[in-house]
């Protein structure tokens, strides 16, 4: 049975409300955020969020949540910055008794984690950041950040937010800057975004998400760290080392491809398992272990020609009882007979059984065979 979806909201002030999300049952809290002004309900709904959503869940228990003047949280309040982020992700953990959390972010949401890790070393368990980037704009010298042109850019078609125009030019724009966007969100990108602010709003936040750097507390992180970055995509693989060589327990996994797609959820969920200590789910196959036993009276040519048809008939039935008595304890037997011959097709999912010892006890002569893979019908 999979386990239902809690929500709730937490208090960071008395008039602010943070929306929140629990997803599975898993032995370890994940405290996820996008780097996506969303609707933590809608990217269940997304084709092309859900997946990922999903993947993470199957392990750990899922805790989502909407920073403050998007989605579900208060909007009629003022844009948070950095800290204030921080503040309410914290209050958010404690709302849901959240233990040793790993902490996963990208883009923009890693730089919450990393700020929240500086600040409280103790708290979490791990950091994941996917496709990191430290500072968004170029100021400070940051080599792989966006410029003021590229910002300017941004603000003309996030007037569109909201409408299919909007998802044709963001898919052109970040197709000609390598990120490829899975198709799946294509037609679900309008609904998402008018479900999580206004445009103006957006705008705003794309301000902000300019001014993030936390280039300057790379090193005050130690706790494990893993950057998870496509390995066709050059800066961010050099921007990703570039990182990890300023942070004491990070390391960089380079995984397949340059795009995101729906496909590779799972595989990313995956490294994040690992990287974490969680032990595979043992998988449900459809497959079965058979262990077939035939048996078979020696001499019987020499010992029916003895006993005549009567005292052979006998000897044959007593066999047969033998046997089906010791194997009355196994479920799922099926018997053929073949005359003097009893075939017995013992069958448990995805385990054998001390058959032979038992049968050969009770008839001493008799020959075993087995086993054998058989398809669980």
């Amino acid at each position: 049975m999979e386990s239902r979806s809690v929500f709730g909201y937490a208090r960071p002030e008395h008039d602010v409300y943070i929306g929140y999300r629990v997803d599975g049952e898993g032995p370890i809290d994940i405290a996820f955020q996008l780097d996506w002004p969303g609707n933590i309900d809608m990217d269940w709904l997304d084709p092309a969020f859900e997946p990922w959503l999903r993947s993470l869940s199957s392990f750990a228990r899922l805790i989502v949540h909407d920073h403050r003047g998007v989605g579900v949280s208060s909007r009629n309040v003022e844009l948070p910055n950095l800290e204030t982020r921080v503040a309410d992700l914290l209050v958010v953990l404690n709302a849901t008794a959240a233990s040793k959390p790993v902490l996963v972010g990208m883009f923009s949401s890693g730089a919450v984690n990393v700020l929240l890790a500086a600040l409280r070393p103790s708290l979490p368990r791990a950091l994941v950041w996917l496709e990191p980037m430290a500072a968004f704009g170029q100021a400070g010298g940051y080599a792989w950040g966006r410029s003021k042109e590229e910002l300017e850019l941004e603000r003309g078609f996030l007037r569109l937010w909201g409408t299919q125009d909007y998802a044709k030019v963001m898919f052109e724009q970040e197709a000609a800057a390598g990120n490829v966007l899975p198709p799946e969100m294509f037609d679900s990108l309008p609904m998402s975004t008018r479900n999580a602010c206004t445009p103006d709003v957006a705008a705003k936040l794309a301000e902000m998400w300019y001014e993030t750097d936390v280039s300057g507390v790379l090193e005050a992180v130690n706790v494990p760290t893993l950057l998870l970055v496509h390995e066709d995509r050059e800066g961010s693989v050099k921007e990703a080392e570039y990182i990890a060589s300023r942070m004491p327990a990070a390391e960089v996994r380079r995984m397949p491809g340059s795009a995101w797609t729906v496909e590779e959820a799972a595989v990313w969920a995956d490294e994040i398992r690992a990287f974490v200590g969680v032990a595979p789910k043992s998988l449900q196959t459809d497959t079965v272990l058979s262990t077939v036993l035939f048996t078979d009276i020696v001499g019987s040519t020499e010992r029916q020609a003895a006993l005549g048809d009567r005292g052979w008939k006998d000897l044959v039935e007593r066999h047969h009882a033998t046997i089906r008595t010791s194997l009355e304890h196994w479920p799922r037997v099926r018997e053929r007979h073949g005359g003097r011959r009893l075939l017995r097709d013992v069958r448990r999912p995805g385990t054998s059984h001390p058959v032979r010892a038992r049968d050969r006890r009770a008839c001493p002569r008799s020959r075993h065979r087995g086993p054998r893979r058989r398809p669980h019908r």
